[in-house]
């Protein structure tokens, strides 16, 4: 049996085994093996959320025979499983034949070979991918331990499921998508470590909030390499409607104005006294001003400018985003727009994907817009976007 100390290196290790693994079968099979070793188990089970069915399906199982149904079958909600996955919570059953809970003794896929079980539920950015379930502890009862263990790992796993997924459905990044997801696994398993006892309150906290800030900024990272590639692969679905420009600037520049001041930025705004209404996405087109205003700030120093400007006629619209901060290289504006590309002196400085103004670049071109940069090291940089009116020849 292993201690606590060696159960939480195995964790680490597996985590960053688990993030590593693109193919689902692997996957799972890892996930398996793993879950049997660390409870002590004689077997195990997956089950996989299916949207075309609209549940949990039998994934994968390393004992066919402690099932009543087969692979790929839907899973009731009247059963263990999947009630673990209707509530997003683990369930230990220490001895199934004293156990008198309806679903429990009402389960079907609890065969007479099933002495006890643990399941608990696979859950990725909020929602639940699936349940892993152990079967039959070979020594002793199953415990509260073993059920802390499980989903620690069940946390892991998930991720490294919707890692799986994520690559088989891009086309274009999927690489890249694995790689800025690897180290998810190995930080969530760290938050968990760092709530032991032996920490005090004030390092558990600061520690726990620094790495759960750095898991949701990779998280929002990751949805940029996807939403490229769904960009540039067409399956992104863009809306037209009548929008209004100044409104949506106006909406923008009032989301990003604490960040500003937080920043010791100006944030400042001129419209002119005619409408600004052209067709688009209008979340799109937010997406893109919220981008740029984003990286005008992020990109300033303490006491910074930044200046907004809208313009239009009956045949576009325009708007510009201006800073008087860092600029960026001569070298590297013909670069700027490209997938990935960072110019060398803020890749350490300021982190990012290099995937922002790769988007607005795409959003722009699909509406049938212009985008281009002007800028100056040291002196700041402008940021032109041009918009037709009619947009439906377009999107």
């Amino acid at each position: 049996m292993a201690t606590d100390n060696q159960q939480f290196k195995q964790l680490l290790d597996i985590s960053r085994d688990l993030a590593s693994t693109l193919d689902l079968d692997i996957l799972l099979r890892k996930i398996m093996r793993v879950a049997v070793n660390l409870s002590n188990a004689e077997s195990a089970l997956v089950f996989l959320f299916d949207e075309t069915k609209g549940g949990i399906v039998l994934q994968f199982s390393s004992n066919i025979q402690n099932s009543r149904t087969i692979l790929g079958s839907d899973i009731s909600s009247d059963s263990v499983a999947g009630q673990v996955a209707a509530q997003g919570k683990p369930m230990i059953v220490t001895e199934i034949n004293q156990d008198q809970r309806p679903i429990v003794t009402a389960d079907p896929l609890l065969p007479p070979t099933i002495r006890s079980l643990i399941a608990v539920p696979l859950v990725a950015k909020d929602k639940v991918q699936g349940v892993l379930q152990v079967v039959n502890k070979k020594q002793g009862l199953f415990n509260d331990s073993d059920v802390d263990v499980l989903t620690v790992l069940a946390a892991q796993a998930a991720i490294a499921v919707e890692n799986s997924r994520l690559y088989q459905q891009a086309d274009l990044i999927n690489e890249l998508v694995h790689e800025l997801r690897t180290p998810l696994a190995s930080i969530l398993t760290i938050t968990y470590l760092l709530k032991r006892s032996d920490l005090t309150e004030e390092q558990r906290l600061q520690f726990t909030e620094s790495i759960a800030d750095e898991v949701t900024r990779l998280n929002n990272l990751a949805s940029s390499y996807l939403e490229y590639s769904r960009l540039e692969t067409g399956r992104l679905t863009f809306t037209a409607s009548l929008i209004d420009l100044a409104a949506v600037l106006q909406e923008c520049s009032r989301i990003l104005q604490p960040k500003a001041r937080e920043a010791g930025i100006q944030l400042t705004l001129s419209l002119p006294d005619r409408p600004l209404t052209f067709e688009g996405d209008e979340n799109k087109i937010k997406q893109v001003v919220i981008n740029l205003l984003n990286n005008a700030i992020k990109y300033n120093s303490p006491g910074g400018h930044v200046n907004i400007d809208a313009w239009g006629d009956s045949q576009k619209v325009g708007f510009s985003v201006q800073d008087d901060g860092i600029g960026i290289p001569e070298e590297d504006l013909p670069h700027v727009f490209e997938k990935f590309y960072r110019a060398a002196q803020i890749q350490e400085a300021y982190p990012g994907t290099g995937l922002g103004l790769s988007i607005c670049s795409r959003i722009v071109e699909i509406h049938g817009g212009t985008i281009r940069v002007q800028s100056q090291v040291k002196a700041g940089s402008t940021f032109t976007i041009e918009l037709p009116v009619c947009a439906r020849d377009y999107i």
